[in-house]
């Protein structure tokens, strides 16, 4: 057991350590690729070639260490699988909470100022629901939620990132430089697949090898995007949602255990 708490955390520091680097790439990009004036990128910039292939060596090499993982029995139980070893997942979850109800609180008193308000409050709604819903899910686990409300509540933040998708796709539809948004993009989907692969624990239908990789990609992903320049409430929302899913990835991979 104390053997999987190493490799959850070796994971773990694996996935915030190429995030931390490729958010400093993102940046730079930022700074250098797109003009200040037009936003437009600059043709057959290296940087961004470079930003691009970290991005996919993450993943590949993520995917490879997940698939490591089939050798170890996964537990397919909500309560099993959720079971946190240590104190910084219900801090995690906590944190969670608070970080996206004040992203989500943010984002619906700056929606005004937006070209699409009633678009963004509906998120802000949504985001707000997953910072309750989320830590009372997993919280469950001590509390013997029953299963109609486990099931209500992993809806929840599936129906945000949704939502989230389409607002971000109506936003920058009209925009030709697709690397000012696809890093956004990606984030949003691969968090998405993450929230909906979780969802399977609490509908009996528990898929442990992809919930482990969309939980850590999405993680991953959320900390590149934070080098954007977006508001300040999807700032939180992101933030928030990379510590929970690479604090989620730590406790799946932690409560596997030896076949046999």
């Amino acid at each position: 057991m104390r053997n999987m708490q190493k490799k959850a955390w070796k994971i773990c520091v694996f996935l915030f350590v190429m995030g931390a680097f490729s958010l400093l790439l993102r940046w730079m990009q930022n700074l250098i690729v797109f003009d200040k004036e037009t936003g437009l990128a600059a043709p057959g910039a290296a940087l961004s070639y470079i930003v691009a292939v970290f991005c996919v060596v993450t993943a590949l090499a993520f995917a490879v260490i997940v698939m490591g993982l089939r050798k170890y029995k996964a537990p397919r139980e909500f309560e099993s699988a959720f079971r946190g070893r240590t104190v910084f997942y219900p801090l995690g979850y906590i944190a969670f909470g608070f970080l996206m109800v004040a992203g989500a609180t943010w984002l619906f008193i700056a929606a005004g100022h937006s070209e699409y308000p009633t678009l963004f409050r509906t998120l802000a709604l949504l985001a707000a629901g997953s910072g309750v819903a989320v830590p009372v899910l997993l919280n469950g686990t001590k509390n013997n939620l029953d299963t109609g409300a486990k099931c209500l509540c992993s809806v929840v933040p599936v129906a945000q990132f949704c939502f989230w998708l389409i607002v971000s796709y109506k936003e920058h539809a009209a925009n030709p430089t697709v690397w000012v948004y696809a890093i956004e993009i990606l984030a949003i989907s691969a968090a998405l697949l993450g929230f909906y692969f979780l969802s399977g624990y609490a509908f009996g239908r528990a898929r442990p090898l992809p919930a482990i990789y969309f939980c850590g990609l999405g993680g991953y992903m959320c900390i590149v995007v934070l080098a954007d320049s977006l508001t300040m409430g999807r700032q939180l929302m992101f933030l928030a949602t990379a510590v929970l899913l690479l604090l989620t990835t730590v406790v799946l991979v932690e409560n596997l255990e030896e076949k046999g």
